[in-house]
């Protein structure tokens, strides 16, 4: 993506205005800090929000989740920013939290400027530099054999490039698998490097790869990620029964010890789930909330990306970051995670989304529980809606595969109306004072 097909119609050169500003969830370490004059109160009422929910040992997960994939998000719009041929620039608000209008924690440093811990400087000078690599793609995810295609450019702001070369690498696991190189162009501003054309292998097993891009002779090198599924990859439901609601039947046939794969219905989930979001919220949840309020406008769903294990069974054919990444976009886009506060205090989903600091809701995309002698997977994301896309398809074929394992052996046991519980409103509402946008005098 750019931002040419707007920028080229502006008679004066256009910059991008505050850039990111995605959240990051704060870090209860910093509080130590505070040694001055400024208390940290903010930090030590959303420290103990999360005890109160039963998540405070996970709050350094949340942190290192949530940061890792707004480094990702950063790029991803920096990037949009130097390939627009048509932007006369950008600017960050500021490389560091902001500890006013309710605490935006959209900092790559903490308040003190201190690093925190997410991306080295070496790292961020891949994609927010005097001369960067780039690389425009279709995709993320794909399938072995298809012909992949991708557009390398540089934008270069610094002095000719003429006569240097640039190398690029497709690594599986630090295996070289395609390599070529691209002689650069004369020129300042976006220039137009050539074209990567290859077959993907037809892999065995799901893998992510890396297209590594390095201007041969200096510094400037980026990487961009690309998953890669099996071009036939099948799903075999074997013993699994797959339903999308809680009815008399399937209650029976778990408690005589049936697996149950439970896709539940996105309009019945309505007031169970805050929504999906891809990307961690914007600069200040209670803020915008407040705006959209008034503007009568949706207030977004205000989480701040997913975290899970990736060493877990369910994963050995999805493979995964703790974090979000670029593969998880169109399952997240149809998901709809469900409220699990009810649940005991220890209990984490398998796939848990990390909740903004005003709520603290225990959130779960998939998740697994013992019903009767029955074994029950739940996933809260239409996955038959993507069943047509590489990862959707790959997701699904995954989850079959894992529930018809011995891996699949759920530890935390409900009863069937504990379960139909999960699905119904508990009432309780959270109160959210408003923040408006204004400054007093």
């Amino acid at each position: 993506m750019n931002f040419d097909g707007i920028a080229e119609k502006s008679p004066v050169p256009v910059i991008g205005h505050e850039t990111g500003q995605f959240q990051i969830y704060p870090d209860y370490r910093e509080i130590a800090k505070y040694t001055g004059v400024l208390a940290p109160w903010n930090f030590e009422i959303f420290r103990d929000r999360l005890e109160k929910a039963g998540m405070a040992e996970q709050a350094d997960d949340f942190l290192k989740a949530s940061g890792a994939w707004a480094v990702e998000l950063y790029r991803a719009d920096i990037e949009m920013n130097l390939r627009s041929k048509y932007m006369a620039g950008f600017q960050l608000l500021d490389l560091q939290d902001y500890p006013g209008q309710g605490s935006a924690y959209v900092g790559i440093l903490n308040a003190f400027m201190d690093s925190k811990g997410l991306v080295t400087p070496r790292e961020w000078k891949e994609f927010c530099c005097e001369v960067v690599p780039l690389l425009r793609m279709e995709k993320y995810c794909w399938r072995g054999d298809d012909a992949f295609s991708a557009a390398v450019e540089v934008a270069n702001y610094k002095e000719s490039l003429a006569g240097r070369t640039l190398s690029w690498r497709l690594l599986v696991d630090k295996k070289v698998l395609k390599k070529g190189r691209l002689n650069l162009p004369s020129g300042i501003g976006v220039l137009d490097a050539g074209t990567i054309n290859l077959i993907l292998p037809n892999v065995k097993r799901a893998c992510k790869a890396e297209l590594s891009l390095r201007i041969d002779g200096t510094s400037y090198r980026n990487r961009y990620p690309v998953w890669i599924y099996p071009a036939d990859q099948r799903i075999e439901q074997g013993r699994v029964q797959v339903v999308h609601q809680l009815t008399d039947s399937v209650a029976n046939a778990l408690q005589q010890g049936a697996k149950v794969l439970l896709i539940p219905r996105k309009e019945a989930c309505g007031e169970v789930t805050v929504g999906g979001l891809f990307q961690t919220d914007y600069w200040n949840y209670r803020m915008f909330k407040s705006i959209c309020e008034q503007a009568k406008k949706p207030v977004s769903p205000g989480t701040l990306g997913l975290l899970t294990n990736p060493q877990h069974p369910l994963f050995a054919d999805f493979p995964t970051e703790y974090h979000t990444n670029w593969q998880w976009y169109s399952v997240i886009k149809h998901s709809y995670p469900l409220i699990l506060d009810r649940m005991p205090k220890s209990y984490r989903p398998l796939v848990q989304i990390i909740d903004n600091i005003e709520r603290n809701h225990k959130l779960g995309l998939l998740f697994e529980l013992k019903v009767g002698r029955g074994d029950l997977l739940v996933c809260m994301a239409d996955l038959e809606a993507i069943r047509n896309l590489p990862e959707g398809n790959q997701l699904y074929a995954a989850l079959f595969k894992y529930m018809n394992s011995s891996s699949f052996s759920p530890s935390t046991s409900v009863t069937v109306d504990e379960l139909k519980r999960l699905f119904v409103p508990d009432g309780v509402k959270t109160e959210i004072e408003r923040l408006d946008n204004i400054s007093y005098e």
